[in-house]
């Protein structure tokens, strides 16, 4: 039910489920916080996402995985706290993976912050070399923005590099 909630935006709705199923005495595991998260970023509920995040830990003796880290930086980018987002991934106790990378990456594109995607991008492909969807997400973004120099430019750095994009990506949207 939470996950169904998370899918359609009704992150309060999937909080009040949380709190009953706290209430009626079933204990939170990984997926549920995972899912509650999910649900917290969609509806951009910062504060609430936050909380769950904290009480993970004190109250319930969950320890955050790398799928919590990422549902935190996509619930506080899609919000638009993007210095927040970059501050929690430097403060992770954990090596941010390419996942938390790809997150920002993605939430920059949807929100047209260039630099900031361009940052996430470095460190996705350092980590994956010869994965081709960051280059299509930073594309993507060059496109939007009309920066067609910087659209070239990343279709050559992907050349170079030797990457191909899978059937269906798409490197532009003009």
């Amino acid at each position: 039910m939470i996950v169904g909630y998370a899918q359609n935006g009704l992150g309060k709705e999937a909080l009040a489920l949380f709190e009953q199923m706290k209430h009626e005495g079933m204990q939170p595991n990984k997926v549920t916080f995972t899912c509650v998260l999910s649900a917290c970023a969609h509806s951009r509920l910062v504060d609430e996402g936050r909380c769950v995040f904290d009480s993970m830990c004190k109250d319930h003796d969950v320890t955050p995985t790398k799928e919590h880290y990422a549902c935190m930086v996509d619930l506080l980018a899609r919000a638009g706290c993007w210095a927040d987002a970059e501050l929690f991934i430097n403060k992770m106790p954990i090596q941010p993976d390419s996942v938390v990378w790809m997150t920002l990456l993605g939430a920059a594109r949807n929100h047209g912050y260039v630099e900031i995607g361009r940052r996430a991008f470095d460190l996705v492909v350092k980590l994956e070399p010869k994965n081709a969807a960051p280059y299509v997400l930073l594309s993507n973004t060059y496109a939007a923005a009309d920066r067609k120099d910087e659209l070239a430019k990343i279709r050559n750095e992907m050349k170079d590099a030797g990457v191909k994009k899978c059937l269906g990506a798409q490197l532009d949207r003009s």
